[in-house]
């Protein structure tokens, strides 16, 4: 059975090591990193992605190989809250205990072990609100070919001082995390010299792809942000700000994208009833 525990500054949330951080942090670390001639990724999981890598080992190496990992949902905070909570050892206590503490937290809306939900779409756009003047340098790349250059376009529009050094679609990339164009991705980001990559495959593709490349990038910082380009090119629109204010996003994606139910059902309920599950079957 995976342990579930809070280590450094991290808690394991089904074998995830999440970072305890919160977006000023996050912020102030990749800062940091930017400024070491070293290479380093972040990954941003949330509920769908922690179920995904309980069948995908692959996956759940390359996420926790990362050098940060933000709470992206909600969801992790509720699961980081009850999974530390102290528990009887008798089971029909030990029940009802779990089925109080999940309700409680569910509408308290107060987190103590992850403080702050960490959105790699709004550090993104931070990050490039940050840097606008040119102080640090970004390579977009995800999306299609014409995604990502609008992307970059309406970036420099916006900003006309922002640094963007390269913009890449990357090409089909399988499922293991392999670019059809890795050689020439790769070879276009090192002639760059990029201070942050923004990576949209999407999960897995984006972590599999920089846990296998991660010693054939020789510096700067990588993000992997799923459909960020997309939102920055104006080709997806995220919830308003009401649903994100209240963590409706999951309702908003409903409605705007019926296809993607099963997803956001693996998200809720499946998720938080797989945590109360494993909960039941550890003392903690």
């Amino acid at each position: 059975m995976i342990k579930f525990f809070i280590m450094n500054n991290s808690v394991d949330i089904l074998g995830v090591a999440v970072d305890r951080v919160t977006q000023k942090e996050v912020l102030s670390i990749i800062d940091k990193l930017t400024s070491t001639q070293t290479f380093s990724y972040v990954t941003t999981p949330n509920p769908e992605m922690v179920m995904r890598a309980q069948k995908d080992h692959e996956f759940m190496t390359a996420l926790n190989g990362a050098d940060l990992l933000i709470p992206d949902g909600v969801g992790l905070q509720m699961a980081a809250e009850l999974l530390t909570t102290n528990v009887s050892r008798n089971a029909v206590v030990r029940f009802f205990q779990i089925v109080w503490h999940g309700m409680s937290i569910g509408f308290a809306h107060r987190y103590h072990v992850l403080p702050q939900r960490v959105s790699g779409v709004d550090v993104v756009f931070d990050l490039i609100k940050r840097y606008s003047h040119g102080e640090k340098s970004f390579f977009l790349l995800g999306g299609s070919q014409e995604t990502v250059v609008k992307a970059k376009d309406m970036l420099q529009q916006k900003y006309p001082l922002v640094s963007i050094v390269g913009a890449e679609s990357g090409g089909i990339i399988s499922s293991d995390g392999v670019g059809e164009y890795d050689e020439q991705t790769l070879q276009k980001i090192s002639n760059a010299s990029p201070d942050i990559i923004i990576v949209a495959f999407g999960a897995p593709k984006q972590e599999k792809w920089l846990y296998r490349n991660k010693g054939r990038i020789s510096k700067g910082v990588a993000l992997g942000v799923g459909a960020t380009i997309d939102f920055i090119a104006g080709e997806q629109k995220r919830a308003p700000n009401f649903f994100r204010k209240y963590h409706l996003e999951w309702l908003w994606r409903l409605v705007s994208e019926p296809k993607r139910a099963k997803r956001i059902a693996t998200a809720f309920p499946v998720f938080p009833l797989y945590v109360a599950v494993r909960k039941f079957f550890m003392l903690q």
